[in-house]
């Protein structure tokens, strides 16, 4: 939901204690996921987040699943992890991905080219190409030289005298979908899910956690959800969030 409008599940009773074994801070992907995962493992969980799923770092990427392209030249386990792990968020979430097409243009490969320029296109080309080999891991599509006319025709708006390009692609995701998603597959598996709620401070006991005190980000209405975990889901907020319980 977005706007105003809140999702809400469960008892949630306001005026009464609720405990719970897990309480999952912050709607992101982290957190939606944190709380699914808790959820089918038979805990009993709640889910808060202040504004609506997404709607930090989660929404703010670019949602691309990174293949491991750049980590050929240290690691190619990472490479080939990052691509196995591509697929299977496909075969997971087909219908939230789509297709990231890349390409590489180059300013010259005519005669009168330097050495620089030639060993740029060609370590270029083998490079791309060694990626090549873990594309059918994420059912990648194999990389292609392009031509000055090919590339203008792709993409007619760059900037004039480029002689053409190498292309590779990647796999994109729908963060949004993807968050609420989460947030609903944890619903049906039992946990209470709830924003525009907003977890504001740790309850503490003798140095144990206890539980959160909440607030109603549209009504103002505060009140208290315990359990003996508190997981910090908040994404870029979570260093403040921490120091503000008294956490370095």
């Amino acid at each position: 939901r977005s706007g105003s409008q809140r999702v809400a599940s469960g008892p949630w009773a306001r005026s009464s204690r609720v405990d719970y074994d897990v309480i999952v801070i912050g709607g992101g992907v982290n957190g939606a996921g944190v709380a699914r995962d808790c959820a089918m493992r038979g805990l009993t969980v709640l889910l808060l987040e202040k504004q609506d799923f997404g709607v930090g770092a989660s929404g703010n990427s670019s949602g691309m699943i990174h293949g491991g392209i750049r980590y050929m030249l240290s690691d190619r386990h990472v490479t080939a992890l990052a691509c196995r792990d591509s697929g299977y968020i496909q075969r997971i979430a087909p219908h939230l991905l789509f297709r990231i097409p890349f390409l590489l243009p180059f300013t010259t490969r005519k005669q009168g080219a330097t050495l620089r320029d030639r060993a740029a296109w060609y370590a270029t080309e083998v490079y791309v190409g060694t990626y090549d080999l873990f594309q059918p891991l994420k059912r990648g599509k194999p990389s292609t030289r392009l031509s000055a006319d090919e590339l203008y025709q792709l993409e007619p708006s760059l900037r004039p005298g480029l002689h053409g390009a190498i292309t590779f692609d990647e796999w994109g995701i729908d963060a949004f979908r993807l968050c609420v998603l989460n947030a609903l597959s944890a619903e049906r598996a039992g946990a209470e899910v709830h924003n525009w709620t907003e977890g504001r401070r740790i309850l503490t006991e003798r140095g144990h956690v206890r539980g959160v005190v909440w607030r109603d980000a549209l009504t103002g209405e505060e009140g208290e959800a315990y359990a003996p975990i508190v997981f910090n889901a908040t994404g870029a907020w979570s260093p403040a969030f921490a120091r503000r319980q008294g956490a370095k």
